[in-house]
């Protein structure tokens, strides 16, 4: 699995893009560099993109639930773009959850610019920012 973290400057969007399989323990550290991303940059929103993903592997639900806990920007949009039926799925299940309100689950990325009121982001790799 491959994922990479973006971020627009100018409307505070922290974008991370996910490629291929994905096991457990690659998603945990997923999670850990997330966490890291958003404690250094303060984005005002954050968009999880799984487009090109193949496979969740041997990823469950209640592991998904231990590793993200609610985080402390609750009230900052958090907008995940499924486009495989098995993540679109797995990411409704907890869209409905009280603890993570202002959770979107949409299956485009245009669908998630509408929702954050915003037309054309311009995304930098994370390393040219950091």
């Amino acid at each position: 699995m491959a994922y990479f973290f973006e971020f627009d400057s100018a409307h505070r969007i922290l974008l991370c893009r996910f490629e291929g399989r994905t096991t457990e323990e690659e998603l945990a550290t997923f999670y850990g560099l997330a966490a890291d991303c958003v404690s250094r940059m303060d984005p005002g929103a954050m968009v999880t993109d799984f487009p090109a993903i193949a496979s969740l592997g041997n990823v469950t639900v209640e592991m998904i639930r231990a590793l993200a806990p609610e985080t402390p920007q609750a009230d900052r949009p958090r907008i995940i773009v499924a486009t495989p039926d098995e993540i679109f799925a797995m990411a409704r299940l907890f869209e409905g959850e009280a603890k993570r309100s202002n959770l979107h689950v949409v299956r485009t990325l245009k669908d998630a610019w509408a929702i954050l009121g915003i037309q054309e982001p311009q995304f930098r790799p994370i390393s040219e920012i950091l």
